[in-house]
């Protein structure tokens, strides 16, 4: 991507006049890109707060049954694993192709990027929600054991809030990156093209 100046002046040889402008899409690239790293990073620290919330609330009090500390310990190791995910697409992005690089590095940055995003979509996603939703249920039998209407209260509220964000805002976060970094493929791809 950093070689966008080197080839500013082939670009501007051109004689179509329907070309991206070179300096508009760089500029996109690295706002994108900021965006992109900024929002990993709040990420993994609202993560790390939770996980240490949580671990505080396991310690903290006396539960007298063994399903609530295990549902504890499935929410924590499903929070550690979504970390770990989120550090390695946060490291895959702070490892900027180098200065020397041509577009074509960072076009399959962006495209190893997206491949991974989507794995993380789909598969990743499954098994985060699917420990959180377990670790959950097990927390709250202690709570069901105590005051059955508390505790089925507390079921509903838990599982509609897991419902609403894996069939409504997990996909519209979906939708909303994909276009984003598709776009941002698309352009540096027809400027490549151009290039050839």
């Amino acid at each position: 991507m950093d070689n966008f100046n080197d080839i500013k002046g082939l670009w501007q040889n051109q004689p179509t006049a329907n070309l991206p402008d070179v300096g508009a899409i760089k500029k996109a690239a690295d706002k994108n890109r900021r965006q992109i790293i900024i929002r990993n990073v709040w990420s993994l620290l609202a993560l790390g707060g939770t996980v240490i919330f949580t671990f505080y609330i396991g310690m903290a009090y006396d539960f007298k049954f063994i399903t609530t500390r295990l549902g504890i310990m499935i929410i924590i190791i499903g929070i550690v694993g979504a970390m770990a995910i989120n550090s390695q697409m946060l490291k895959l992005l702070l490892s900027r192709a180098d200065e020397s690089s041509d577009n074509q590095a960072y076009l399959r940055q962006l495209i190893e990027y997206r491949n991974k995003q989507r794995f993380l979509q789909s598969r990743g996603m499954v098994i985060y929600y699917l420990l959180l939703t377990t670790g959950f249920m097990l927390y709250l039998y202690e709570f069901f054991a105590r005051d059955h209407m508390f505790g089925l209260k507390a079921y509903a509220v838990t599982l509609s809030w897991i419902a609403f964000t894996w069939f409504y805002l997990k996909p519209r976060a979906i939708r909303k990156q994909e276009k984003k970094i598709s776009d941002l493929i698309e352009q540096i791809e027809s400027i490549s093209k151009q290039l050839q």
